[in-house]
């Protein structure tokens, strides 16, 4: 977005969502580049097409098909699209499309007193459908006829000898080579081809636009339905009923000012009875379905509160700004606009329920039977088969759970300016039987999101900032007698795992620079992104001179020279952490002298101004309760200029920190060392959950945790990151190695919340510890580990300039495993070859004297792993 929108959301210092980190003056100041490098820099960046394709998207996002209200009643029908990004090798999106249809009933409307408060009964049911997909780029490479081509390879092996006498004989060996030849894309490498992909994200957006109706629509309530269905698609269908009883204010006063007319207040409390009953469809596989029941009842307190402001905007009014650096006018006119200026709402849930899932092998008649009269909400006959042995129905898990849910929501709305903050904090307890044994679950859940938007009627600009910390607890059940419970300790899996991401459509070179500088920051790790100029020279023609003889062999003079900001289009920035137990205690177990120090780093403050008493009684004193209400109730952004809001949540995380500390220590052993226990690592991950839930300032409590495990030398912390940007090449790095708490919440996960939208990377399918080196002019070796066994590889080959941040993907390619790939250590050797082959295709597109990055990700039948990438250089002296 443009500099300009943030000098407006300045107004909304006061109620942001998340605190954004400072860091200090340093820019990168201006750049003169010639003018066909920086034509260079805007090539494949998002221009004013895509920016409208963002609004039209928008507009289309939550659309009211129809709505009915009368006196005594109320319906709608609603249908929307969302695309989230998967961060993936395939650059993929998942698409999630839905048709809501809610009705409202009031049964009573009672007023109190005065016609102020009002007393109100009312009854609410709806029907809530859903559709989710992967869609790929037009060029993505099919898995599934690559799965198709080696079953037909593996027949012509087989049949080597008598087909070595058929005619067509050599056009079958051109036409499937050697064992190991790879599925190529075909690509030359003569195309530029920018990072980020937009393609796939139209194709997300507008592809298949009538699914939004028939997609979530479309019930496949017959198993023949399911034909039309891609791997890993998944549809819910289900409904809910609720009584709610509450009592609502509201006040309007008028105002004598000219452009306020009035001041309306508005507040309100409810409870509610609520019951949910929701079925999910999967395709796990070709002939594989998975099926899923949910009950739950919900009982729940909430409130409300807002000032409304009716606006005039009189003629004459003028908006001028700076977008695509050029200066535009918009006459807004007359308008009369009623808007709501601030409003919040919070919500808490409790929620009982249970789950129950099965998959069907639909090559099976029987199979096919139970799972038309599951989908009809029917399991009798799927519990009966699944008991059964060799069963073409499997029962995968049985859960019983309760569920707390905590959310918050801020809303300030000026004129064009829009800003959102969502806070949600959710703890799940669950005792699941899986077919391997029964578990005790315990996740809980933190995610903050922060949304600002200028909306200038035919473009939005829209940032997007959000934090989701899990802390998981996978073990023995409760009550497992003392003589065991040392040996459940150990089986039992405590760690917590961070993901965030940025999301700006339209993004500044300043606002670019300090996403990079935030994660460079939180991961001590300098010059992991290069820096972008903020603003470039730029020299405009001047005319030339067309009046006759007189302008004869006259060449027209210098044009005048202006800067202009740079903006390098959509940009997203991912980033995943997992702490293990381990790391988890050495945080814990952090010196309390050495706290204070931690957390002013952590939270960007002056080294001393918190470690000082004195100073935090002061800070203490005067922003004790008052601060913590503020903070509680709008988010408040970084304003900590001498003001308290900061040290007073780094005092509460201080004192968690603390509480959780004596309850490591009480693990020791006379030995020193620290065993916990199961019951001991559960009360660990409830409180860890609590200590990470704040609102605004996650950035700096995970930058204090981060700082606090480098002091103590941990260095094998499991991270992954991916960014892409138009400004340099598409960046995919890790650390560490894949933790067993990841590959524990991830079948989790996969097997008993499959229907709930997210980043779908299997941590089971990652790479790590790439590494390249050169061993003659253009050989290479190439090593690498990997988590398991995969049934297919996928490697890309860039070609990549430091100086114009450009990137060409030259080949693009998917490698059926027949051996050669392994759990573990692998290496394999790119050279020049007549033999076709993966590594002779990589050869062919390499150049002395250019650089390179070589990505690889590990893939089955349905999901994609993590992506590792390395840069390497090719010495033409080697």
């Amino acid at each position: 977005m443009s500099n300009k929108f943030y000098l407006s959301v300045c107004l909304l210092c006061l109620f942001s969502g998340l605190a954004l980190p400072s860091f200090g003056d340093e820019r990168s100041g201006p750049s003169e580049l010639p003018r066909e490098i920086s034509d260079t820099f805007n090539r494949g960046k998002t221009g004013l097409g895509d920016l409208i394709s963002d609004e039209i998207f928008d507009s289309i996002g939550d659309i009211d098909v129809y709505q009915v209200k009368f006196s005594d009643f109320e319906g709608q029908i609603r249908m929307g699209r969302k695309v989230l990004a998967n961060h993936d090798i395939e650059e993929s999106y998942t698409v999630i499309d839905r048709v809501q249809m809610p009705v409202y009933l009031p049964v009573l409307s009672v007023p109190l007193g005065t016609e102020v408060v009002t007393f109100n009964i009312g009854l609410g049911s709806g029907l809530d459908f859903a559709n989710i997909r992967v869609v790929k780029p037009s060029g993505a490479l099919s898995r599934e006829r690559l799965l198709e081509s080696l079953e037909q390879k593996t027949d012509l092996v087989e049949r080597k000898a008598e087909l070595e006498s058929s005619d067509w004989y050599e056009e079958a060996k051109k036409t499937f080579g050697s064992a190991d030849a790879p599925y190529v894309d075909g690509s030359d490498g003569s195309e530029d081809k920018p990072v980020y992909l937009m393609d796939s994200l139209r194709r997300a957006r507008y592809g298949k636009l009538w699914n939004m109706v028939s997609g979530p629509l479309a019930l496949p309530f017959k198993a023949s339905w399911l034909s039309h269905f891609t791997p890993n698609e998944v549809t819910t269908y289900g409904g809910y009923g609720s009584v709610e009883i509450g009592v609502s204010a509201g006040y309007v006063t008028n105002i004598s000012s000219g452009f306020f007319e009035q001041l309306g207040l508005t507040a309100g409390v409810r409870a509610y009875l609520r019951g949910n009953f929701q079925i999910s469809v999967k395709k796990s596989g070709t002939d594989k379905v998975k099926v899923k029941l949910m009950r739950r009842n919900d009982k729940g307190v909430g409130g409300s509160a807002g000032i409304h402001l009716p606006v005039n905007v009189y003629d004459g009014f003028l908006l001028a700004g700076s977008i695509f650096g050029q200066n535009f006018n918009v006459n807004v006119g007359k308008i009369r606009e009623s808007l709501i200026p601030i409003s919040f709402t919070a919500d808490k849930v409790w929620g009982k329920g249970f789950e129950i899932g099965y998959e069907y092998d639909l090559k099976d008649d029987r199979a096919i039977e139970a799972y038309e009269q599951a989908v009809l909400g029917r399991f009798a006959l799927s519990e009966e088969l699944s008991v059964l042995p060799e069963s073409p129905v499997k029962n995968i898990f049985r859960k019983e759970f309760t569920r707390k849910t905590t959310s918050r929501e801020v809303t300030v709305s000026l004129q064009l300016i829009n800003h959102k903050g969502t806070s949600i904090f959710a703890i799940e307890d669950a005792v699941v039987q899986f077919p391997d044994g029964k578990s005790h679950v315990y996740k809980a859940t933190s995610q903050v999101m922060a949304r600002n938007e200028a909306d200038f009627w035919i473009l939005k600009l829209n940032e997007q900032i959000s934090y989701t910390v899990h802390a998981d607890f996978i073990g023995a059940l409760p009550g497992v007698p003392q003589t065991q419970a040392q040996g459940a300790g150990k089986l039992a899996l405590l760690g917590m795992i961070v993901e965030g991401q940025i999301e700006d459509n339209y993004t500044g070179g300043d606002e670019l620079n300090r996403y990079s500088e935030m994660l460079e920051h939180l991961f001590g790790i300098e010059n992991m992104f290069p820096k972008v100029p903020e603003y470039i020279k730029i020299v405009s023609k001047r005319m030339p001179c067309y009046a006759g003889d007189e302008c004869r062999g006259v060449e027209p003079e210098g044009g005048d020279e202006s800067w202009q900001f740079t903006h390098y289009g959509r940009s997203q920035y991912y980033f995943r952490i997992s702490f293990t137990e381990a790391q988890l205690v050495k945080f814990l177990l952090t010196p309390r002298e050495k706290m204070w120090a931690d957390l002013e780093r952590g939270f960007e403050r002056r080294p001393g101004v918190w470690k000082n008493v004195t100073s935090r009684r002061m800070l203490s004193a005067s922003f004790g309760w008052f601060g913590d209400l503020l903070a509680w109730a709008f988010q408040i952004k970084d304003i900590d200029r001498g003001f308290g809001f900061k040290f007073h949540r780094a005092s509460v995380f201080k004192k968690k920190w603390e509480k959780l500390q004596q309850l490591v220590e009480a693990g020791r052993d006379d030995q020193g060392s620290i065993t916990l226990t199961a019951a001991q690592k559960l009360k660990l991950a409830k409180g860890i959950g609590e200590m990470f839930s704040d609102r605004a300032f996650t950035y700096e409590l995970l930058n204090t945790t981060m700082f606090a495990l480098r002091e103590v030398n941990e260095k094998e912390i499991s991270y992954q990151i991916n960014a892409q940007s138009a400004a340099f090449p598409s960046l995919n790095l890790r650390g560490g190695d894949i933790t067993e708490i990841e590959k524990a919440s991830q079948k989790y996960e996969d097997e008993t919340n499959f229907e709930i939208p997210r980043i779908r990377q299997d941590v089971t399918l990652g790479v790590t510890s790439l590494k390249i080196k050169q061993t003659a002019k253009l050989e290479f070796q190439v090593d690498y580990l990997a988590v398991r066994n995969p049934p297919l590889v996928m490697i890309r080959l860039d070609e990549v300039s430091s100086f114009l941040r450009t990137q060409r993907t030259l080949r693009r390619m998917m490698i059926p495993n027949r051996g050669q790939f392994h759990e573990g250590a692998n290496t394999f050797i790119i050279k020049p070859s007549s033999i076709p082959g993966f590594e002779a295709e990589l050869a062919s597109a390499i150049r002395p004297g250019k650089n390179y990055r070589l990505t690889i990700a590990l893939m089955d039948e349905a999901n994609a792993g993590m992506p590792e990438s390395e840069d390497f250089y090719v010495n033409p002296n080697f």
